[in-house]
């Protein structure tokens, strides 16, 4: 259990951390445009797919009907599976302390335009300093396109980075123009329950909503 428990706190950390280092590639509240936040007392509208879960990446059930991990596994999880895959029976409880199979629920539906974009579920939110959350979401093996959205008292600030499979360029798309919308209640309980719309440079488009905890 210690090992399970080790294995999130370093997961959560290095979430952090990227998140941190993404934010310092030169794009500021300087450089972008702000929207003014729309405080509702009552939000009105469907956020029923915050109900809807999955396991983290790489956690999958095998074709003997058992959790497994896939390229995210922690070294010690190796030793409990066979060469094809299959964990031994008698070591079931033992994997399952070791790998995290928590129901992660949904915090974003969004659509976009984005470049290189991968359809992502989550969005995670942090206090940044005393008067800055910052979000993003999370990309998979497959997407290379990020949502941030900055909130600053009553302004929101929001880009999209892409990364490229092919260098190590980063390219970051400014806000142009948006809206947002966030329940007030929910966020004096820590919480980001909102409706966004933003339109970026080369025309990129983010919408959506958001159901997220504040870290």
């Amino acid at each position: 259990m210690r090992t399970k428990t080790l294995f999130n706190y370093l997961l959560l950390l290095f979430i952090a951390l990227d998140l941190t280092s993404q934010v310092t590639h030169g794009i500021t509240t300087l450089d972008n445009i702000k929207v003014k936040i729309q405080w509702t007392q009552k939000l009105e509208d469907d956020f029923s797919f915050n109900n809807k879960w999955s396991y983290p990446e790489g956690v999958y059930r095998n074709k003997w009907g058992q959790l497994s991990c896939d390229g995210f596994c922690p070294e010690e999880a190796y030793k409990l599976m066979t060469d094809s895959g299959k964990v031994y029976e008698d070591s079931l409880e033992s994997f399952y302390n070791i790998i995290d199979t928590s129901h992660l629920h949904y915090s974003l539906s969004s659509k976009t335009n984005s470049i290189g974009y991968s359809n992502s579920d989550f969005i995670s939110f942090r206090i940044d300093s005393e008067e800055k959350i910052l979000g993003a979401s999370q990309t998979n093996a497959s997407g290379y396109s990020r949502l941030f959205i900055e909130l600053s008292e009553d302004s929101c600030t929001a880009w999209i980075e892409y990364r490229s499979i092919y260098n190590t360029d980063i390219e970051l798309f400014r806000l142009v123009k948006g809206s947002i919308k966030i329940d007030q209640s929910s966020y004096e309980r820590g919480i980001i329950r909102g409706v966004f719309d933003f339109v970026f440079t080369e025309n990129y488009y983010w919408e959506g909503k958001i159901y997220s905890a504040i870290l």
